[in-house]
């Protein structure tokens, strides 16, 4: 048996073939001499692939050769397999049928083949369960008969192709390569007319862990090593004849390898995950997404979790640079770090980032394509188009580009953005702008700021969210940094509609109110409060009456029912009730005293300074809103006028 050298033994063992493959398909070393004799050619020594049963009229088989040192021929072109001379072998190019393939399989059209560009590419997929045939390149399948006319090889007539699926497999980057593009194409036409139907699977491109020991591009080879059978597998009924509209049966999907995507923050935003940084303005958005970007960039923990870390890009039109850069120095000293370590973070020019332009965002794909970011950050939405954000047509096209860009890199996208006037409650309720951004999302970082304390709610589509944090910026001379104060706990929390719902009832007790003052009374959008007050008209606790007019329209009226007096007297009967409805009608609050800025996700009783308090009579029946005279005043329509300390409390 011929040898291998310890270097053509590793090649064939980094492709994934076994020894009793190699050994099978007749693989040997040979040294300068025999490989010119082989050639005819002086290109140094090289493994050998000889061709089964391609012995012709001179007896010789056909042998292809790749060279241990690949040289440029006279055309320029790096020459990595060497073929012989016409001289040497007078064949036409021929197909490379491995020992590995049952040649009766040539001749059962039932069974699916697949054609790929080389002789190591086609052994790998054949000894993994494909049947493979190799071409010495992607046009070998033609060879130019006596008159110089390019014709389909002899050797296709060995395949029985008639209602035969055939799949053609080429390396990676043929979606870029125009060359391999129009042999694909070619080649599909010429098996079409032998009857087959042919199918291209594209590879995909290696990652960015991968590519280290695969390089720029996948051969078959390579991401049969790389990826296993079942992505090939996964790639070939994908590939298979869609229906029109891309249409297949959901089979498809048993194929397709599961792989559980690393979390971008630990507990909080995947990898590949879109969302917003959300809140009002001043709440610090900006400042914690350029502290995300540098615990991505470095590899460090954001708000007590791990990250993954990679490279970042900012999209930034919220600064100019010179405070830009100031900001990023102070976080970055607050985590230890210098301004020269954050190599790992780009920015874009100023108005150059446009998601109402479609070229643009083009622009953006090839930005990733070349730096493979894990990060993207874009500050503000608002300033990065000029569009309508309450559009739904106008909105919708932005958020989608947005989408492919993650969906093709693997992207995460963190978009800080602005929420609506004195809005509480839900996400969809919360953000400013059309519905769209809520459909969007994966993930959402919700703020709410005191001066240097802030409240992060958090979101998530794929499972439960992460408890809400109030986080704390200890602003020293030189540095910033984002210090972790506590987890709010859950029974903290009250659900907001529920909580507006209380709020009502109790204004109510007073008397009527028009629709336009309960709006305004609880400060938030004519579509919310009027779906409150329909929830509350259906439980029978509120009525709509139209009141009477002496011009103009009538005022629609809501009043308290017999029931929702009941009902508000009995939900008020227990202490935990009672300070439930305790809640400031400013907008100003959150957890642990008044807030300048921001919106309310729970109460506190801390915060029961200045706001308008209910007392229960002795007598069960609710007395109404006190004048809310001033904090710590404690003013109620009780006996007294006054509440006692422990009732403040």
């Amino acid at each position: 048996m011929r040898q291998l050298h310890d270097k053509h033994l590793a090649d064939l063992r980094r492709s994934g073939i076994r020894e009793s493959s190699f050994e099978a398909c007749g693989l040997y070393s040979a040294d300068a001499e025999a490989v010119r004799a082989i050639s005819g050619m002086n290109v140094g020594p090289g493994l050998v692939f000889p061709y089964p049963e391609t012995e012709g009229e001179t007896g010789r088989r056909l042998e292809r050769i790749k060279l241990d040192h690949p040289s440029v021929g006279a055309d320029g072109k790096t020459m990595k397999y060497a073929s012989p001379r016409r001289e040497c072998y007078p064949e036409a190019n021929r197909l490379y049928i491995c020992a590995l393939l049952d040649r009766e399989i040539l001749s059962d059209p039932t069974v699916e083949l697949f054609i790929t560009e080389g002789e190591k590419k086609a052994i790998k997929a054949c000894q993994d369960g494909f049947p493979t045939i190799g071409l010495s390149g992607v046009w070998n399948w033609k060879a130019k008969d006596e008159s110089g006319r390019s014709r389909p090889i002899e050797d296709l007539g060995i395949v029985d192709f008639r209602d035969r699926s055939v799949g053609i497999v080429f390396d990676s980057d043929a979606a870029s390569n125009e060359q391999v593009r129009r042999a694909e194409r070619a080649l599909m036409e010429e098996l079409a007319c032998r009857g087959a139907r042919p199918f291209i699977v594209r590879l995909p491109a290696p990652g960015r862990n991968e590519r280290a020991a695969f390089g720029a591009k996948f051969g078959l080879d390579d991401l049969l090593v790389a990826r296993g059978p079942k992505e090939l597998r996964y790639l070939v009924e994908w590939s298979r004849n869609p229906l029109p509209l891309g249409c297949r049966s959901v089979t498809v999907l048993e194929y397709q390898p599961l792989r559980e995507r690393p979390w971008l923050i630990d507990g909080i935003w995947k990898v590949g995950d879109c969302g917003f940084f959300a809140g009002a303005p001043k709440t610090k958005k900006s400042l914690l997404s350029l502290d995300l970007a540098i615990a991505v960039a470095t590899g460090q923990s954001f708000l007590g979790r791990e990250t993954t870390k990679g490279y970042v890009i900012i999209a930034d039109e919220e600064t100019n640079y010179q405070e830009f850069r100031v900001r990023l120095e102070q976080l970055a000293a607050g985590r230890g770090l210098a301004l020269s370590d954050l190599d790992r973070i780009s920015f874009l020019e100023k108005g150059k980032l446009r998601l109402d332009t479609p070229a643009s965002v083009q622009d953006l794909h090839a930005l990733c394509a070349l730096t493979e970011p894990t990060l993207l950050v874009i500050d503000p939405f608002v300033r990065m188009h000029e569009m309508d954000e309450n559009s739904s047509q106008d909105v919708a096209p932005m958020l989608g580009r947005l989408r492919q860009v993650s969906n093709a890199y693997g992207l995460s996208i963190v978009v800080v953005h602005h929420a609506k006037k004195n809005s509480t409650g839900s996400i969809a309720d919360f953000m400013r702008g059309s519905g769209d951004m809520y459909g969007w999302l994966d993930a959402a970082i919700l703020f709410a700021a005191d001066d240097d304390q802030v409240q992060l709610r958090f979101a998530y589509r794929y499972g439960a969210a992460a408890a809400d944090i109030v986080i704390r910026l200890d602003s020293q001379p030189g540095q910033l940094r984002w210090d972790l104060n506590r987890e709010v706990d859950p029974e903290e929390s009250v659900d907001a509609a529920l909580r507006d719902e209380r709020r009502l009832l109790v204004a109510l007790a007073e008397g009527p109110m028009k629709k336009t003052e309960v709006r305004e009374f609880l400060k938030r959008s004519g579509a919310y409060s009027s779906a409150l007050i329909d929830s509350l008209v259906d439980r029978q606790l509120v009525l709509v009456e139209k009141a009477e007019s002496t011009g103009g329209r009538p005022a629609e009226m809501v009043a308290l029912t017999d029931l929702g007096r009941d009902f508000l007297s009995d939900d008020l009967s227990s202490p935990k009730g009672e300070q439930e409805v305790l809640k400031s009608e400013s907008e100003d609050f959150v957890p642990g005293g008044p807030c300048s800025r921001g919106v309310a996700f729970s109460d506190s009783a801390s915060a029961l300074a200045g706001s308008r308090y209910v007392k229960k009579a002795p007598n069960g029946v609710v007395e109404g809103l006190g004048a809310g005279a001033g904090p710590g005043t404690g003013e109620v329509n009780g006996d007294d006028g006054r509440a006692s300390e422990e009732e403040a409390q």
